[in-house]
């Protein structure tokens, strides 16, 4: 709703579990609260250095908004593993 703030977004979420949020990084706490990963897509991307030269327009834009998606859902797997459970090797 145009009338919603952030705690509204919150509350929501704390009744509607969801797997990930998409959004800039001004949702990075957001994020980080509900305990799901974060795929930065819009405007403004703050925390990741030239991530303005990004276009989601188009075949390569949709492509590059679905590898997004896969490595923020890749890092929240990765979170809770040790450095030598990591599985490097499934993704060559």
């Amino acid at each position: 709703l145009a009338s919603s703030d952030r705690l509204d977004a919150e509350e929501w979420l704390a009744a509607h579990p969801v797997d990930i949020i998409l959004g800039d990084s001004r949702n990075k706490r957001l994020a980080a609260r509900a305990g799901v990963p974060l795929a930065r897509v819009g405007f403004p991307n703050t925390d990741r250095p030239l991530s303005f030269i990004d276009s989601y327009m188009g075949y390569r834009g949709t492509i590059r908004l679905l590898r997004d998606i896969a490595g923020a859902l890749i890092e929240a797997e990765e979170a809770s593993l040790e450095p030598h459970e990591l599985p490097i090797a499934r993704y060559f």
